[in-house]
């Protein structure tokens, strides 16, 4: 073990040193013999720090020394700093941010509902006037009415269907688009014979059983009896829904007595509705072979 002595502790040195300065001055001697000696003064001074030896790590300063000068260089703390977390910080900015654009978008609503309010109780009850169209060499005195002279339209004609007027059909051919000249059958096919029926008759039947999905044609009956014979008044039906070529006539049995029972159907119907001349019946129609 190092031979080490302990030093005093500071406060005492502090103390020691203290009663020191506050000591009176020494009295100088007198020579009367009858005084008493003056006593002699304590010896206040603190012993000598030992010195420090090579094993002395802290260099002859005392632990509490280094207590001291440890506090004395510590800077003081200041007890009003707040620390707040950044993700408090980046909260408080978003909802910052977020009350900034709420507050614009009810502003800007408000605006527009304003405005709208605004221009329609300028606009309410004001008559609209719209402006005179006049051509441009003829602009009309302020308080004048225009005058506007109409062409002379022609009368209007009736609507041509495949080149014949509907009115004055001549020999041409009845259809739900109007009036042919071409046939549309084929030679030597048989088809279902309905019912010959007057002009009005044939045209509502055509037109009723198109609407179902089942063409029909009208063939001009002509009547060399009458002065008018290029103008038919009666009309031969004839569907077009099922043909049957002569070498398939008797292969085709089912489908043409489906067919037939189903123009009877649609007969009955056009009949009780628009009071027609036939309901089509089948014991009423025919199959007939085409022949130019």
């Amino acid at each position: 073990m190092t031979d080490r002595r302990k030093s005093p502790p500071l406060f005492d040195l502090m103390r020691e040193r203290e009663m020191a300065a506050n000591a009176p001055d020494p009295i100088a001697p007198s020579n009367d013999p009858t005084q008493p000696p003056p006593p002699k003064p304590q010896d206040t001074t603190a012993p000598a720090p030992s010195r420090p030896t090579a094993w002395d790590s802290t260099g002859g300063v005392s632990r509490a020394e280094r207590s001291a000068a440890a506090m004395l260089d510590e800077a003081p703390a200041d007890d009003h700093t707040v620390k707040l977390p950044h993700s408090i910080v980046y909260l408080a900015i978003a909802i910052v941010l977020g009350l900034g654009v709420v507050i614009w978008t009810v502003g800007y609503r408000t605006g527009v509902s304003a405005g709208k309010a605004q221009m329609e109780s300028l606009v309410k009850g004001d008559p609209v006037v719209r402006p005179i169209e006049t051509p441009a060499n003829n602009t009309p005195a302020l308080g004048d009415d225009p005058v506007i002279d109409l062409p002379n339209e022609p009368p209007i004609e009736q609507p041509v269907i495949g080149g014949i007027n509907p009115e004055s059909p001549g020999l041409a051919i009845m259809t739900p688009s109007g009036f042919i000249e071409d046939d549309p059958r084929e030679t030597a096919t048989n088809y279902l014979e309905l019912a010959t029926l007057d002009r009005d008759e044939a045209r509502s039947a055509i037109e009723y059983m198109n609407t179902r999905s089942i063409p029909l044609i009208g063939i001009p009956r002509l009547d060399s009896r009458r002065s008018d014979a290029n103008n038919p008044s009666r009309y031969t039906l004839y569907s077009l829904g099922v043909a049957a070529p002569g070498d398939q006539f008797r292969t085709m049995t089912r489908e043409r007595d489906d067919h037939q029972r189903q123009i009877a159907s649609i007969g009955k119907q056009w009949q009780r509705e628009f009071r027609g001349g036939s309901d089509f019946a089948v014991s009423k129609t025919q199959w007939v072979k085409y022949t130019p």
